[in-house]
């Protein structure tokens, strides 16, 4: 498989955005190694907030558990939303994990094309990670006060997309996911 043609600095930038956040907001559990291994796809947030230091495994499966009766009462609830919710992650840390978990998305070979919509933007150089960081803090801020607004909109109202980017982008990750979901159905069949 092809790995992604990725802008060069889109790594530096993630690292450089992991070190600031890292001296900004020291993890609980300091000097930890990561024990992620690079070039093995993308894990689940969780470990990689783990992985850092950010929250311990009680931390964990207590989000995950409440996560899990979010679900049966009909509402999602991602991860890294419910811990900023509860004040046990903050908003940079977890805007610059997701940077990490992308990074890994992207460099994943097991991983065709990218799949979400900051995934597409950042493969295409249209914005860079940073300023996917700052949207997504953003859009974290907000939802703490009620507010829930897509990442799509947050990037026009700051000027680094234009509508009819947005557009094209949008259409062009509905018919990727679309196309790896008739690859599962096939391979399910055969």
């Amino acid at each position: 498989m092809i790995i992604q043609n990725i802008p060069i600095t889109t790594g530096a930038e993630i690292a450089y955005l992991l070190q600031k956040t890292i001296h900004e907001h020291p993890p609980i559990t300091p000097n930890r190694a990561i024990a992620i291994a690079a070039g093995h796809g993308a894990r689940p947030l969780g470990t990689y907030l783990t992985g850092l230091g950010y929250i311990n495994e009680a931390q964990l499966q207590s989000t995950l558990q409440q996560q899990g009766q979010h679900r049966e009462q009909g509402t999602e609830w991602a991860i890294g939303d419910l811990l900023v919710q509860k004040g046990v992650v903050k908003p940079q840390v977890l805007s610059t994990v997701l940077m990490v978990q992308l990074l890994d998305r992207l460099l994943d070979p097991r991983q065709p094309q990218p799949q979400l919509l900051g995934e597409h933007l950042i493969s295409r150089g249209i914005i860079t990670p940073i300023q996917l960081a700052h949207a997504i803090q953003q859009q974290l801020y907000l939802q703490q006060t009620g507010t829930k607004v897509r990442l799509g909109y947050l990037l026009v109202q700051q000027g680094l997309l234009d509508t009819q980017t947005l557009t094209g982008v949008l259409h062009d990750q509905w018919h990727a996911h679309n196309q790896f979901s008739q690859t599962i159905t096939t391979i399910e069949l055969t």
